[in-house]
């Protein structure tokens, strides 16, 4: 039951958050879906809370719709002369859109929208504001993402690495192996695990 009242919750706030909020100008690009299909149109709003993530879609005939990360892969957009892509993930009990900052076959870096929007409840009403996100999370093959934070960065990316590159978890920390260096690290990470991986 209370997974329900979340889900409906974070799907009425979405709601009423994105209707007052400016959309801005779509980026040409498409979804991905489950089977692996691509849907061109343009990207709009990408809306996250602590409660998950959803995206505004348009499709080719101007249909506007607002899709969770559960349905769906992921999907491009152009962003100047980017392309940007972002993928849904699971992880701490919630779905979430997350922009593709290194994909690796052992290790991939990803980085949480950059704008999310916080909810305020008091007992009479709510105040909704958006907030800079600066979140990073590190995804090993076959896990889910982790969310890395700088405060335990080093011991944290110490345990996530030492199993298949103990080397590199030993350099963690020292210069061009700090938190502002993650995806060099990762990187760095699947180049060792690629050198290694017929070693006995």
């Amino acid at each position: 039951m209370k997974k329900v009242f979340t889900l409906a919750l974070f799907l009425g706030l979405s709601g009423l958050l994105m209707a007052n909020s400016p959309l801005p100008d779509p980026g040409k690009g498409y979804i991905v879906t489950k089977n692996g299909k691509s849907l061109t149109g343009a990207i709009g709003n990408i809306f996250h809370t602590s409660y998950g993530s959803e995206v505004t879609f348009i499709n080719d005939f101007g249909t506007i719709y607002q899709i969770h990360p559960f349905l769906i892969k992921g999907f491009v957009f152009q962003d100047n002369k980017n392309m940007v892509t972002y993928e849904s993930k699971y992880s701490e009990r919630k779905w979430l859109f997350l922009k593709v900052l290194h994909k690796g076959k052992h290790l991939s870096v990803y980085k949480s929208p950059e704008k999310k929007s916080v909810v305020n409840f008091t007992r009479v009403s709510f105040m909704a504001e958006t907030v800079k996100n600066d979140v990073y999370w590190v995804e090993l093959h076959g896990k889910n993402p982790t969310q890395i934070k700088r405060m335990g960065f080093k011991k944290q990316m110490r345990k996530i690495l030492k199993r298949r590159a103990p080397e590199l978890a030993e350099q963690i920390g020292s210069k061009g192996y700090r938190f502002k260096n993650l995806t060099a690290i990762a990187e760095a990470y699947n180049k060792k695990c690629e050198e290694t991986k017929f070693k006995l």
